[in-house]
């Protein structure tokens, strides 16, 4: 698969995931919770993708996780873009790109203790890998994202950000291990003749 269809297709996964957040989870965790941080939801789906990407692609998927990102927030905080732009907002592209580099970073440091975890042909899918990828890759994006956001989030309320960003970075990456895990299910499930 040629790179321009690989970025096309991670920075679309990107952008659902991160439209379901907006659009469905967020007013809910608004209602049910309004003390926690309107900025870090409680199940972020696009952590999901971010692990399974840099996954399959290494570092390669940086540029299209950066990019779905941007166009996530473009397509779904418009307003909140145009305010970020035109205050000249560096920290807030830097964290689309603290976020778009964690998983991959996670690969990497649990590639020098000796876990090769990236996809590959002759690799069986280790799922509790994935996870620890993931959990490993939520904590480095809360500690960025706390870094980004350090002149905008009160200092009492840190710590609630910092654990709200590992929870949600993990509990998005288990739900979209478990939606995938069920689609697969199904499709080996499915009589051949109605694959085609």
């Amino acid at each position: 698969m040629n790179y321009l269809r690989t970025t096309i297709i991670v920075m679309a996964c990107y952008i659902l995931s991160h439209g379901l957040v907006q659009l469905v989870e967020m007013p809910m965790q608004q209602r049910a919770m309004p003390d926690v941080a309107p900025f870090a939801s409680l199940i972020y789906l696009p952590h999901g993708v971010r692990v399974l990407a840099s996954w399959l692609l290494g570092w390669k998927a940086i540029l299209p996780l950066f990019l779905g990102a941007l166009a996530s927030h473009i397509i779904f905080e418009p307003e909140s873009m145009i305010s970020h732009l035109s205050d000249s907002d560096f920290f807030f592209l830097l964290s689309l790109m603290i976020g778009a580099a964690v998983a991959v970073c996670a690969f990497e440091l649990l590639m020098l203790i000796g876990l090769n975890l990236y996809s590959g042909p002759y690799r069986r899918v280790k799922w509790t890998g994935i996870l620890l990828v993931g959990i490993v890759a939520s904590v480095l994006n809360a500690l960025g994202q706390s870094l980004a956001f350090s002149g905008i989030v009160l200092p009492e309320v840190v710590s609630q950000v910092f654990w709200t960003y590992v929870i949600g970075d993990t509990m998005g990456l288990i739900v979209t291990m478990v939606v995938l895990a069920l689609a697969f299910r199904f499709m080996r499930k499915r009589p051949r003749n109605q694959r085609r």
